[in-house]
């Protein structure tokens, strides 16, 4: 705004040389007009170079680079053999019922991480538990190598945990180590950057695991796994050595500080917001699960199921940091309400047509419309919290949304049983999803032209 004020400012300067151009001497006008015309140039100049340099501070600097970069090489890793975890468990002998209880048992370690990991944060710095989380992270695929029940269940428990642990405090350093204008784009590089090398770790991991019985995949896992732990043990060293602390430990005693984990639900600014978010997040989980069995049942085989799951770490490649900088243009509660809405009518609209080519489109577009409230929400919380008990804050938002997701597959594969003979069971589900959807996409817009505006 203030560049543009400058702008008219001197051009009605260059307007009034011109028109006074018969009063003063036509070499004496001339002289003045060209040494404004130089200090115009020379100030536009300063302008330019001093926007650009706030741009850069404000989005690339020390911390956002450090984590990024490990982020992208410790997400590489992780992708070899996270997606194929199911088939390794089955190959070293436990039971589909066995799995499903140490998944459950994942998401509630999930919530729990949430909340603890969030007071630490703010307790005893945010550096401190992302260096402590990450040696955790490299610990877990190590134990998962051994293959021995015991080790098993350590391993994807420490998995859950340091993977949901890293969330709030990543947020948390982030969002203070730019200026309050640039965290939604800072966010946006973040999450574009930790999945930049995804696609090419499905297409490794792929050649490498490449079997077709499960207990073939016990044995060529039990590597990738030995060799991710040891990568991002030296991601936990490389974050060690470089990342900036931005707020140091705090005097207050630490259960003081996990009671405010409830916070979202007691703040007038947040109380609606996670109310939103618990319905809408409880809405995807109930169908996320049934996406690849309801491909296969409507026919694709698994090279597309494939390219359908790739577009996941590709549009988020492509539209974290635009949709970054878009929370930080229009506003962080706009973009959410525009997620919400669209992603509402991609859920409902996913079952209408049983055709492989309109499964992946939609796919696509819900991909991307539903990553693109992630750099918004975390700069909101930011925005709306104070720097003793923002990661508190932003775990406890992680860890109720959590919680309210955790029986939601359960419910929906009930709902999937009870009418087979509607599409294959799957019609009620998605109809059910959308519901919730478009409720927490309503709350959303109340909450941001009733409460958020005031």
């Amino acid at each position: 705004m203030r560049g543009s004020q400058q702008k008219k400012r001197d051009w009605s300067v260059l307007k009034g040389c011109k028109a006074n151009r018969k009063t003063f001497p036509q070499e004496e006008q001339q002289q003045h007009t060209f040494k404004l015309l130089i200090d115009i140039s020379l100030r536009y100049k300063h302008l330019d170079s001093e926007r650009s340099r706030r741009f850069l501070e404000g989005t690339i600097n020390r911390n956002v680079i450090v984590l990024s970069l490990t982020s992208m090489v410790s997400t590489f890793f992780l992708s070899l053999w996270q997606g194929y975890i199911p088939l390794y468990l089955r190959g070293v002998g436990l039971s589909v019922s066995s799995i499903g209880l140490l998944l459950t048992l994942g998401a509630i370690t999930v919530a729990l991480a949430s909340f603890v990991a969030g007071s630490l944060g703010d307790y005893l710095g945010r550096k401190f538990m992302i260096v402590v989380s990450t040696i955790t992270l490299a610990f877990a695929p190590i134990a998962l190598s051994f293959s021995f029940t015991y080790y098993i269940v350590l391993g994807l428990l420490l998995f859950y945990w340091s993977t949901s642990a890293l969330q709030p405090n990543f947020r948390a350093l982030i969002t203070e180590s730019v200026d309050k204008a640039y965290r939604g784009r800072a966010l946006g590089f973040l999450n574009s950057m930790s999945v930049a090398l995804t696609a090419v770790s499905f297409i490794v991991s792929g050649l490498i695991l490449h079997a077709a019985e499960p207990a073939s995949y016990v044995g060529r896992m039990s590597t990738i796994l030995l060799l991710s732990g040891i990568v991002i043990m030296l991601v936990a060293l490389f974050r060690g050595l470089f990342i900036r602390e931005t707020k140091k430990g705090s005097k207050t005693p630490l259960s003081t500080i996990a009671m405010r984990n409830v916070m979202p639900l007691r703040d007038r600014f947040l109380k609606l917001l996670t109310i939103a978010y618990i319905i809408h997040d409880a809405g995807l989980s109930l169908v996320m699960f049934m996406v690849p069995l309801y491909a296969q049942y409507i026919g694709m085989n698994s090279l597309l199921i494939g390219i359908m799951f790739a577009l996941n770490s590709i549009v988020m490649l492509i539209t974290q940091i635009p949709f970054g900088r878009l929370a930080d243009k229009s506003g962080r509660t706009r973009v959410i309400v525009i997620s919400f809405v669209l992603e509402a009518l991609a859920i409902g609209s996913m079952v209408l047509v049983q055709n492989p080519v309109f499964l992946i489109s939609v796919y696509g577009i819900w991909v991307a419309v539903g990553q693109m409230d992630m750099p918004a929400l975390g700069a909101l919380l930011a925005d709306l919290s104070r720097q003793e008990d923002r990661a508190t804050i932003m775990g406890g938002f992680s860890g109720l949304t959590t919680i309210a997701s955790i029986p939601a597959p359960f419910v929906g594969g009930l709902i999937f049983s009870f009418y087979p003979s509607i599409l294959g069971g799957y019609l009620i589900p998605f109809v059910l999803s959308f519901i919730m959807l478009a409720a927490g996409a309503i709350i959303a817009i109340f909450y941001r032209v009733k409460v958020y505006s005031k």
